[in-house]
């Protein structure tokens, strides 16, 4: 909803000034969006169904230990981009990933670089209200706000993918983005 105002004491109509004041409804998420969420993330990262659920300091506690190295198999499969391209964004060679795979376990650092793509993934598919295939394509294609880098190339730092979190948000609420 946006009022218009025009200028209270003004009698002039020509010098009346409108001020636009966006009346944004907060939205905040239903538990089922929260949990949809979370689910999606642990499917991606643990393959594991709905009804096995990891809490905020689980996740943290993970990320210390270190992701199963298929976490990165299963979130090049959801993304639908080719491996090489996620060991890019990653910031992981293939030969350190091939020693990953035999040790069966990444190392934090790695773990929450995946954590974050994972994440975004989550918040994209539901800003389209449950269609990967539509989050996969916005993920993948050129954004104006990145000056042309898709949000995936974006968010390869923590900054970058904040700024992609505020986008998902603004997007979510309306705001010309």
């Amino acid at each position: 909803m946006i009022t218009i105002e025009s200028g209270e004491n003004d009698t002039s109509h020509s010098e009346a000034k409108r001020v636009f004041k966006p009346q944004l409804e907060k939205r905040t998420l239903s538990d089922d969006e929260l949990r949809a969420q979370k689910d999606l993330v642990v499917k991606i990262i643990f393959d594991r169904n709905s009804a096995y659920r990891k809490g905020k300091s689980d996740i943290v506690h993970s990320i210390m230990e270190g992701f199963p190295a298929a976490a990165v198999s299963r979130l090049v499969e959801y993304l639908n981009i080719r491996q090489n391209e996620m060991l890019k964004l990653l910031h992981i060679t293939s030969a350190t990933y091939s020693r990953r795979r035999k040790d069966g376990k990444l190392e934090s650092v790695e773990s929450d670089r995946v954590y974050r793509y994972t994440r975004l993934a989550a918040l994209a598919t539901d800003m389209f209200h449950g269609d990967g295939e539509a989050a996969r394509h916005w993920l993948k294609s050129p954004a104006y706000a990145f000056k042309g880098e898709t949000p995936l190339e974006h968010a390869q730092t923590e900054y970058g993918a904040r700024e992609v979190e505020n986008l998902i948000g603004r997007i979510r609420h309306g705001i010309p983005s």
